[in-house]
């Protein structure tokens, strides 16, 4: 599908401020054919939804507004009933498929999606996420100058509710050893694009995993003697909300974080992630009224300690 224009998207919903990207512009529109001649690799995207309608439209927005002549766009929504599903409808004419029903999560809605992909490049974007002007025609520029490579990962930074900088996307070391210090060296998800190849060789995501999903599957890849290369500039911006997982539960991340450290073998990292959180468990632990603020870390104890013992046992 050639992206739409802006003018032939719906009216944005909501009546809200509908000022800036995406919304009264656009990213500069690519040729029909690439430059040798021949067809432009196909893009598929697939968003992810479930209960994100304040956000959603911005999300399909970003997408649709890349200007790309070879995009396919793949929505699956967990039987959102906060009027996802509406959204999802008035763009129907610009999605390669979609479908609104229960599923199993985050990972099984994308292991859905990716398995009606047809694309040469694939990516996912959620659907409180969105893709900066040009990404796509950024991606495949690194793809043309790095084409035995198999993922292609730029920077992402995140933003609040009102589009203030919160994170900043650090510098990338795109090495097994430099991504199993997930901690420290993590990279933006909704920056990170790879090839067909790379999905069918470690794909698909563990549907155990509800947090690191991709971490895993970038450890899969890389593990199989995949080369990732970098995009020296920003394609993405991830949005903190209340509502975000990783945003309301960090500290159910990191747990799933040393338990796929473990997995791959870097023991002493997962030790490390486990003895860090261990630290501040002990100070939320001291001081109770903290502890009474955020009653999320009481079950996480006795999960935390199971997890450290099994990971110790090895």
């Amino acid at each position: 599908m050639q992206c739409p224009r802006l003018d032939e998207l719906p009216p944005v919903a909501g009546g809200g401020d509908s000022r800036g990207w995406p919304y009264d512009r656009e990213s500069t529109r690519l040729a029909a054919t690439a430059p040798d001649g021949g067809e432009w690799p196909r893009i598929s995207v697939v968003t992810p939804s479930y209960e994100q309608a304040p956000f959603l439209e911005k999300t399909l927005r970003s997408i649709l507004l890349q200007g790309y002549p070879n995009l396919e766009l793949i929505v699956i929504d967990g039987a959102s009933r906060d009027g996802s599903l509406a959204i999802i409808e008035r763009y129907a004419p610009y999605l390669s498929h979609w479908v609104c029903e229960p599923d199993g999560g985050q990972s099984d809605a994308l292991n859905k999606g990716f398995a009606r992909a047809s694309g040469e490049i694939l990516s996912w974007l959620n659907s409180d996420d969105i893709f900066l002007p040009d990404t796509l025609a950024a991606v495949v520029d690194a793809r043309r100058r790095d084409p035995d490579c198999d993922a292609w990962i730029g920077l992402g930074h995140k933003v609040d509710e009102r589009g203030r900088l919160v994170h900043v996307s650090p510098r990338l070391d795109l090495s097994l050893e430099g991504v199993l210090d997930w901690p420290t060296n993590h990279f933006a998800q909704p920056a990170c694009f790879f090839s067909r190849r790379a999905w069918e060789l470690a794909g698909p995501l563990s549907t155990e995993l509800h947090y690191c999903m991709d971490f895993d599957l970038w450890l899969r890849m890389l593990e199989g003697g995949l080369q990732f290369a970098p995009i020296e500039r920003v394609l993405a911006l991830m949005l903190a909300h209340p509502a975000a997982k990783t945003t309301g539960a960090p500290e159910r991340m990191l747990m799933e974080i040393a338990l796929v450290m473990d997995r791959h073998g870097a023991h002493q990292l997962a030790r490390r992630t486990l003895d860090e959180m261990a630290d501040e468990l002990s100070r939320f632990r001291r001081y109770k009224s903290l502890i009474d603020r955020s009653p999320l870390w009481k079950p996480l104890l006795p999960l935390w300690k199971r997890l450290r013992e099994k990971i110790l046992s090895r």
